[in-house]
């Protein structure tokens, strides 16, 4: 289907129409194949570079690279061409989507308020392959936003988080690392503690997030080594709350949540000087991701 509608694109281009949507889409259905992204999988790999490549051409995203260790990760930055130092937003997806992803939250919100945005995928997925996920889960955004600093195109000074699942939990490990950075967050459904620390709701994950958390940490085939390691993600065992959260922040989550339980959206309220919390019923939220 995604070949199908790439000709399609490229058929109107020829044609003289504009052919943007049918790329955008091709570039969706093509991320859409290599759904989860886990590495060494050669179909997903390949999917994943037909969607990064064509979402790329089509957006004319800034790619930002950064290097450590031999290894290299690469994030995307979209912005106004026709403006200079707008303020940033970095978005930090979950464990299992990736950059192209986000293109409606850009063309629908951030584009229209004058918001450049910055895409890093987690570690271990897309852009961030090389790296895999450690209890340092957020270097790779730290390395991209330090290639990031001498960008005219926006205003380091002025950088919020748009965080979502997983990426909450680096947002947090971030803002705690480097205060200051961030003016705003914004998170949906950071994990602080429960999921890391409670072996029962472990057991319960469903196979495809295991297979999704192990591949990130480099372990395909262990989950009982990848569950024992877990732990390290927890905030409150990282000392992330003690000093507090001194920006405003907005916490969404869902009700019943069996992975993010409203005792973890407390964790992180309470931590926070200023803090907005909004609880959505399991509906409610699933249709705001998929706007």
């Amino acid at each position: 289907e995604a070949g199908k509608v790439l000709r399609e694109a490229n058929a109107a281009g020829e044609r003289g129409s504009d052919p943007t949507a049918l790329l955008l889409r091709a570039a969706h259905l093509y991320s859409t194949a290599a759904y989860p992204y886990l590495r060494h999988d050669n179909a997903a790999e390949k999917a994943l570079r037909q969607a990064v490549g064509i979402y790329e051409r089509t957006t004319g995203a800034r790619e930002i690279t950064a290097s450590d260790g031999g290894r290299t990760v690469r994030a995307l930055l979209r912005f106004e061409k026709e403006r200079t130092q707008s303020p940033l937003v970095v978005v930090l997806p979950d464990l299992e989507s990736c950059s192209v992803d986000f293109d409606p939250l850009y063309e629908n919100y951030f584009r229209p308020a004058g918001l450049a945005m910055l895409t890093v995928d987690p570690p271990g997925c897309g852009l961030s392959a090389q790296f895999d996920l450690t209890e340092d889960c957020s270097l790779v955004c730290r390395l991209i936003l330090d290639a990031l600093c001498d960008e005219p195109a926006v205003d380091t000074r002025r950088i919020s988080a748009f965080a979502v699942r997983f990426g909450g939990n680096i947002a947090l490990r971030l803002n705690a690392m480097r205060p200051g950075l961030f003016s705003h967050m914004c998170l949906i459904s950071p994990p602080a503690d429960f999921i890391f620390t409670d072996t029962g709701a472990q057991a319960l994950l469903p196979g495809m997030l295991r297979a999704v958390f192990m591949n990130r940490q480099g372990r395909d085939s262990v989950w009982e080594a990848a569950a024992a390691k877990s732990r390290m993600f927890s905030l409150s065992l990282q000392g992330v709350f003690r000093a507090g959260i001194h920006v405003p922040i907005q916490i969404i989550g869902m009700k019943g949540d069996p992975i993010v339980p409203e005792s973890d959206i407390s964790k992180v309220s309470d931590a926070a000087e200023i803090s907005d919390v909004i609880l959505l019923e399991r509906g409610k939220m699933a249709a705001m991701l998929d706007e």
